[in-house]
């Protein structure tokens, strides 16, 4: 009966040294919403991606990071801008224009960041996304963030250094 106990005992001391490490390979919520905006966590390349997702009406917008470091991004529906690599588009904010390259799958269009910048647009709740177009022209539009955006983005960070970022 002695050996049994300690076989358990070592089967469960086993089970809690590996769960923590076993690997998850899908989108899995990451705490409770937040004023509208919903979040989640994916494994990507050997890091977890953190994303901050609102739907407002016919829009989605989503605002990521990873536990890799470097920079963030904003995510926005394509509407019409088709796929491809759009440089020389500009974020407006009331604080000032960045210049950014927009990338589009045809379904979602998503550009770089750096915190300083994600807070900016999660500050001020609102940006314009001036894509410039291949035939010289621009696409994009107003896009309209609601005002949980920075406790939004607060979560996201909370994400990132929860998961060793």
């Amino acid at each position: 009966m002695h050996n049994t106990s300690l076989f358990r005992t070592a089967c469960a001391a086993l089970a809690l040294i590996v769960a923590p490490s076993t690997a998850w390979s899908q989108s899995e919520p990451y705490g409770q919403p937040v004023g509208g905006w919903t979040f989640n966590q994916t494994p990507e390349g050997g890091a977890i991606k953190c994303r901050a997702i609102l739907k407002s009406g016919n829009q989605t917008y989503v605002m990521g990071g990873s536990t890799s470091g470097g920079s963030f991004y904003v995510s926005v529906n394509a509407g019409n801008i088709a796929k491809g690599q759009y440089p020389g588009s500009s974020l407006v904010l009331a604080s000032g224009n960045r210049n950014v390259t927009v990338t589009s799958d045809g379904g979602r269009m998503w550009f770089q960041l750096v915190d300083f910048d994600m807070e900016k647009v999660a500050q001020e709740g609102a940006f314009v996304l001036n894509v410039r177009l291949k035939n010289g022209g621009f696409g994009g539009g107003e896009m309209t963030l609601n005002k949980a955006a920075p406790k939004a983005l607060d979560r996201l960070f909370e994400c990132i250094q929860s998961n060793g970022g």
